[in-house]
Parts: structure tokens; sequence; C-alpha cells
């Protein structure tokens, strides 16, 4: 899901940041940002739209999961056979493995685009400011510039 793509994506700047190359005209030489990519997943219009997006795909898949588990169930109180069970429970994951997979490619393309977008901006940013590192700010224990709000900036207009 998209909100495990915020942790796969602090750990991947934390383990080796996001190396950008940019002009040091406007920040020091080796001077660092970081942004809080968790304020950024949260505070981006397009990562909230592309979540509800993904919620509402998810929740109908589930809401038919729900619907042939109860299905089962009654079919297990009504003393039907275990061949019957059986035969009940592999048309229900026939019919629901295609939405599953469905649901899948959805939070893959989504979170992918999201990802991309937010790479860019953090890009963009660091550029147009002289920073050719940036770091997810869990990684910093001192010092560095934020960049979070000027990336939010970015992303929101």
């Amino acid at each position: 899901m998209l909100q495990r793509m915020v942790s796969g994506f602090a750990a991947l700047a934390l383990a080796a940041g996001l190396m950008l190359q940019a002009p040091a005209q406007a920040a020091a030489p080796g001077a660092l940002g970081y942004v809080d990519t968790q304020k950024i997943f949260q505070s981006y219009k397009g990562a909230q739209s592309a979540q509800d997006r993904f919620r509402k795909e998810a929740q109908n898949y589930q809401e038919e999961l729900v619907d042939a588990q109860r299905k089962l169930e009654e079919a297990r109180k009504a003393n039907k056979s275990a061949d019957e069970i059986s035969k009940m429970q592999k048309k229900f994951e026939d019919e629901l493995k295609p939405k599953k997979a469905k649901v899948e490619a959805l939070d893959r393309e989504l979170s992918g685009k999201i990802k991309k977008q937010i790479e860019a901006a953090i890009a963009q940013v660091a550029k147009a400011k002289g920073f050719a590192t940036v770091l997810d700010k869990a990684a910093i224990l001192y010092g560095g510039t934020d960049l979070t709000g000027d990336v939010l900036k970015n992303l929101n207009q």
C-alpha cells in the first residue's frame, strides 16, 4: 500500500540518501538538505487522492472477500459436505484472484507515480537551492537544512 511506500521510501533515503547533482552556489559546500517524507506523503494532495482511489478499490475487493467468507460459513453451518465447501472455496478464489491482482497492480502503479513525483520535486528544490545531497529527516542526527516545506509547495502547486 501507499503507507508501506512511505516507510520504504524513508528507508531508501536513509540507506543511501538521494544523491542529487546541483550547483553549489546557493548552499555552502558540504551542506546537507533533508526532507520529512512522512509529512510529505501526509500533506501532498496527489498522494492523498491516490490513497483515496486505492482505498475505494481495496474496499470493493474487501467487501467481496467478506461476502465469500460469509457464504462459506453459511455452507458449513448448513452441514454441506467438505467437497461442496471445497468447490465453493475454489470458485470464490478463482473469482477474487483477478480482482486482488487488480488492486495490487493499482497499488504499484499509484505508489510508483507518487514516488517519482516526490523524487522529482526533491531534485528540483535541491537543485534550485544548491544541495547535492538530500536525506530523509530520520537519517539526520544534527544539522542540515529542512527542505520539506519547499518540496510541498512545489508538489501542491
